[in-house]
């Protein structure tokens, strides 16, 4: 199967542009294979996607949503709210790759969330970010790659 190659405008830059070069990319060695990409809604996930799906991959965009719609924390927080979900669903539909957001809101309130709390009020300054990346986010991406029988996991990181 060819796929035809596609760009976002905001790779379309003389920066980038040379990134996405053929002699770059490497083989096309993703033949018959799922790659699960870890779809943050930013450009990194964007350009891995792209970059997975020239190799010959299947891909399979996945952001896993950490807020409740309800919740007005999820507007501040723009790497992890429900905007960032919007334009990785949105980006995934212009690339033309299936989308899933998976529910973490439990997950993360548990285990990032109220660590935060717990540690803040102890006095230290624990980082959130990596909690979440520990206990979250590729805990449950590779989870949900091995449950969709996909080859590999891929993110912008």
């Amino acid at each position: 199967m060819k796929f035809p190659t596609l760009s976002l405008p905001e790779l379309d830059t003389p920066e980038v542009a040379p990134l996405l070069a053929p002699e770059r990319i490497g083989p096309r060695d993703g033949a018959g294979k799922t790659c699960v990409v870890a779809m943050s809604g930013g450009v990194d996930s964007a350009v891995t996607a792209l970059l997975m799906r020239e190799r010959g991959y299947r891909v399979v965009g996945i952001n896993l949503r950490l807020f409740s719609p309800d919740d007005p924390d999820h507007r501040a927080n723009p790497c992890c709210g429900i905007p960032a979900m919007d334009d990785a669903r949105a980006t995934c539909a212009r690339i033309g790759i299936p989308f899933y957001a998976i529910n973490m809101e439990g997950e993360f309130r548990e285990a990032v969330v109220q660590r935060f709390v717990d540690e803040y009020a102890a006095g230290r300054t624990p980082n959130p970010c990596l909690e979440c990346n520990r206990h979250v986010k590729f805990r449950h991406l590779v989870d949900r790659a091995k449950m969709i029988g996909a080859d590999c996991l891929a993110t912008g990181h």
